[in-house]
């Protein structure tokens, strides 16, 4: 009975309360909360540098997770391993599918959430606008990006409480449309990369055309018969009709056709964009030392505006601790978590796996690791270039040999061609197939072997008195013998920083020894490059079938690179499976980022079909013997699953994608 008489007692006190107007609003006055944290240009500018924190995080520092956006694709082999498990690592409940959703949803809940702020607080308009822009551009970028990864996702525009459920699945196009409209927002509200206001890895204007550009593209993505061209239509009409006019006249594309001709109107402006230029001559900190004007894009503290970077369009910072959204104390600190960028310790080989193997059986090791040189860092060569990223795309030739260069037993019958000789992105600067021995035990007791090593033909430096047809090699932990492989493997030198790494990870100077927590990329890293914008027009004209025009952009890139110029005959390669030209434009991609693109995020904005078919046709890995057949890559692989946990959890159905 007395505690029947205190719930009536604060009824009463309750409702007197309410009657009181605003009384009870929460407002907290001695911590942070929503309600409070979001007033002056100052929060604004925190939640803002969140945004970069975490798509930071999610491409570069989330431990393992980052170097999804290569695998799984046409770049790599991986490890002495002859197949894929990618059955046992792509299922709903694994990380891989439920880390890179939960990241993106994090983006843009805080997105949301600073929008949602910008009108009750104490900004001024001109304020207001920029901040809303620099939110609307990462939540279109989250949007692009899950769509990419997923297909189709639940869209939230609005904040949530943790009790509210995902909405269902929306279409591919749906989201891609409204990712479309934050982008333009973005692009016509942020400043001119040329702005002295805009810091080194700021978002600008440019950055929001080149993702207005690739929406475009992935909107108007095609398959080639008339059918399924039709069908692409239809599925971007329907989307349209989600949208009122206002938003109509903000897209403003009727078909496909309109896509391409909306991706080259954004990237046209990019390129024209009077305060961007492809680097041509050498330039940075480094520059006074052997190497070209591709090497130097690479080297520590060169890829920002500020270094003289003309390129550099949007720079994830991970080496400045003072730049939007930079550094961290984890640069130096790869078991961390968020950790630096490990690209060297997947993507260079573990040269100690080496073994030269002598007639008497023994083993002899002419490499220490880890060392600060251009044997590779700290690498383990779990991800190491496929045969078609390492040898073939090199290569000139018609249609037909191009393509068809399969000989792996005679491996340097190319190696005297213009393209292999001239194109700098391949030279021993930035691809290494050269090793040079660094352990001077090994030299001092056998010199008979040489001072280096050459990935392609192991035995052309050995001394005349050494019988190489008596000479085997060990490459790994499973007793291999071939090359390339995980110990001994061509790379690209950018993943790591040969002879650059921080001084705190230096055990010895004269040795040059690496400490255990080595194996990360110690440099910023490139979101968007000004070649992205020549790729992305490329692409829209080859699909407008206007393929001298997309020569002409791409040659634009190999004309820097010192590479021959490509034909329209060799461009425009009748691939049915793929599309005219698209396989050469993923060729030349492949050639002038490799490692350095999220080629996951290409593949899967140029559809299920130019993905699935690319690695069938060169994903080594996806085979039982090693062969490019790709017969253990499945259709499903190009999308990832929608994680287990978030089905169970939603309060309305999310389908799961086919397969899983």
């Amino acid at each position: 009975m007395k505690n029947y008489r205190k719930l009536l007692m604060i009824g009463a006190i309750a409702s007197t309360l309410c009657a009181c107007g605003d009384f009870l609003d929460e407002n907290p006055m001695d911590f942070n909360s929503p309600e409070n944290s979001y007033i002056t240009s100052k929060d604004f500018d925190m939640s803002i540098t969140d945004l970069y924190y975490l798509t930071r995080y999610e491409f570069f520092q989330d431990q393992d997770r980052a170097i999804d956006y290569i695998y799984g694709t046409d770049l790599l082999d991986r490890g002495d391993q002859t197949k894929s498990n990618l059955e046992a690592e792509l299922t709903p409940s694994s990380d891989i599918s439920s880390k890179h959703w939960k990241n993106w949803y994090k983006v843009i809940a805080s997105a949301n959430m600073t929008i949602s702020k910008i009108d009750g607080s104490e900004l001024n308009d001109a304020e207001k606008v920029e901040y809303e822009a620099k939110a609307k551009f990462f939540r279109a970028f989250a949007y692009r990006t899950l769509v990419y990864l997923y297909g189709g996702v639940p869209y939230l525009d609005k904040p949530v409480t943790a009790y509210e459920a995902y909405k269902s699945r929306e279409t591919r196009e749906f989201v891609l449309l409204r990712a479309l409209i934050d982008a333009k927002f973005a692009a016509e509200n942020l400043r001119d990369i040329t702005d002295a206001a805009v810091k080194d890895g700021e978002v600008n204007k440019q950055a929001a055309q080149l993702l207005v550009s690739e929406l475009y593209l992935a909107l108007g993505e095609g398959l080639k018969t008339n059918e399924n061209a039709s069908a692409i239509d239809q599925r971007l009409a329907e989307g349209l009709e989600t949208l009122n006019q206002d938003e109509l006249d903000i897209v403003d594309v009727e078909d496909k056709e309109d896509c391409y001709d909306q991706a080259i109107a954004a990237a046209t402006e990019v390129i024209n964009c009077e305060g961007l230029s492809l680097m041509t001559e050498r330039f940075g900190r480094r520059k006074s030392e052997p190497g070209d004007v591709y090497w130097d894009l690479f080297q520590r503290k060169n890829q920002n505006r500020g270094a003289g970077n003309t390129e550099a369009i949007w720079v994830a910072q991970l080496a400045n601790v003072d730049a939007p959204g930079g550094g961290s104390r984890s640069n130096i600190q790869f078991w961390d978590n968020p950790s630096n960028y490990l690209l060297e310790r997947h993507c260079s080989p573990q040269v100690n796996k080496f073994k030269i193997v002598t007639s008497e059986n023994q083993q002899l090791s002419p490499f220490r690791w880890p060392v600060d040189d251009c044997t590779g860092g700290r690498g383990i060569g779990s991800g190491y270039a496929n045969y078609h990223f390492h040898n073939e795309i090199w290569v000139l030739g018609d249609a037909e040999s191009k393509f068809a260069i399969t000989d792996e037993s005679n491996p340097n019958s190319f190696r005297n061609d213009e393209e292999w000789k001239n194109d700098i992105r391949n030279s021993n600067y930035n691809f290494i197939r050269v090793f040079q021995f660094n352990n001077k035990d090994f030299m001092q007791s056998h010199p008979e072997y040489g001072t280096e090593i050459d990935v392609m033909d192991p035995k052309a430096n050995f001394d005349e008195s050494v019988n190489a047809d008596e000479i085997s090699f060990i490459t790994g932990d499973f007793g291999e013998t071939k090359l390339p492989c995980r110990g001994l493997t061509g790379y690209q030198a950018k993943v790591t920083t040969p002879g650059d790494h921080p001084d705190a990870l230096i055990l010895n100077k004269e040795t040059h020894d690496l400490a255990g927590t080595a194996g990360g990329t110690f440099c910023d890293q490139y979101l968007y490059r000004l070649t992205e914008a020549y790729f992305l027009r490329a692409e829209a004209y080859a699909k407008k079938g206007q393929y001298s025009k997309a020569v002409d952009d791409i040659n634009v890139i190999r004309n820097r690179a010192n590479a021959p110029e490509v034909t329209e005959a060799e461009f425009k390669v009748d691939n049915t499976e793929i599309g005219a030209g698209l396989d050469y434009i993923l060729d030349e991609r492949m050639r002038e980022y490799g490692v350095e693109e999220k080629r996951r995020l290409t593949l899967g904005r140029m559809g299920t079909n130019v993905f699935f078919n690319r690695v069938k046709k060169y994903g080594t890995w996806y085979s039982s013997e090693h062969s490019a057949t790709g017969e253990n890559f499945k259709e499903k692989f190009t999308l990832y699953p929608i994680p287990l946990r978030d089905i169970e959890s939603n309060k309305v159905e999310l389908t799961q994608n086919p397969g899983y």
